[in-house]
């Protein structure tokens, strides 16, 4: 699949994140070719706060081209339970 400059440099920004906070405390992390977005992906109430302080001192944006958004469910180590698309104009 073709990779465009910007998602290669969001990939390279989140490679950075990951190796200088996250290095360890987590047993997977890929990196994926076609964007979405997790909202939530912690191993604890301290990760989450330590990331929420992380974000609101360091802002981040990209600006990427979307055609739609797909909502999805699954229980920790399950697959996903139900999938939900909607349709950007």
């Amino acid at each position: 699949m073709y990779k465009s400059e910007t998602i290669a440099s969001i990939h390279q920004d989140i490679q950075m994140l990951r190796d200088d906070h996250l290095k360890g405390k987590l047993k997977s992390f890929a990196l994926s070719d076609n964007p979405h977005m997790t909202i939530s992906k912690t191993t604890g109430k301290k990760m989450l706060y330590e990331s929420l302080q992380h974000f609101q001192k360091n802002g981040y944006s990209e600006q990427i081209d979307v055609n739609q958004l797909t909502l999805v469910s699954r229980s920790k180590y399950k697959t996903w339970d139900w999938e939900h698309e909607i349709k950007l104009a």
